[in-house]
Formats: C-alpha cells, sequence, structure tokens
C-alpha cells in the first residue's frame, strides 16, 4: 500500500510541476505556482511517512538508520509557508469570483 501511496504522490507532484511550469510559459499561472508549492510540500511530507513506514517494516539496525538517511539526503526541502501561499490562493480566488489558475 505504501509503495502505491508513494508512486500515486509522484505522479500528482511531476503533473503538477508540468502543468504549472505550461502556465507560467504562457504567461499566467502566479495561482498555479503558489498551488503547485502548496502540493510538493505537502506531498514530499507524505512520501517521507510513506518511506519510513516501509523501511520500519523491512529493515533493522544499521540497514535502517543507512537508509533513513539517504531518505532524509534525498528528501532534503525547505519548508515553505503553505498558509500564507493558501491564503493568497484563496484571495485570488475569491477576488475573481471563480476558480481559476491565473
Amino acid at each position: 500500500m505504501n509503495i502505491s501511496d508513494i508512486l500515486t504522490e509522484v505522479l500528482a507532484m511531476e503533473s503538477s510541476l508540468l502543468r504549472s511550469r505550461k502556465l507560467a510559459a504562457g504567461g499566467a499561472g502566479q495561482k498555479a505556482a503558489a498551488m503547485n508549492a502548496v502540493l510538493l510540500g505537502e506531498s514530499m511530507d507524505r512520501v517521507d511517512v510513506s518511506a519510513r513506514t516501509i523501511f520500519g517494516a523491512c529493515l533493522a539496525g544499521e540497514d535502517l538508520r543507512k537508509n533513513v538517511a539517504t531518505l532524509r539526503a534525498l528528501a532534503d526541502c525547505d519548508p515553505i509557508d503553505v498558509i500564507t501561499l493558501r491564503r493568497k490562493i484563496a484571495g485570488r480566488s475569491l477576488s475573481s469570483e471563480r476558480y481559476t489558475c491565473d
């Protein structure tokens, strides 16, 4: 279950990133970039939890410590201000009175 959860998260992150880049290339997409940042940050947290669950079930001792250290190195990302981004996204949606990505 957790491996499929990770794959689903990665697919969603890739799709969101590509869509956000496409909108930015067209001159739009400020809200899409904010939405993408929120999704990527939260998805990385879920991937981290799922990977740790898998490691805990499959590994022990030194192997577990090595793999968790590798996970930390690969999934190392700076935290983002999700609250402010969500407020900006909501503010833009409310001001335009519709749900858009521009």
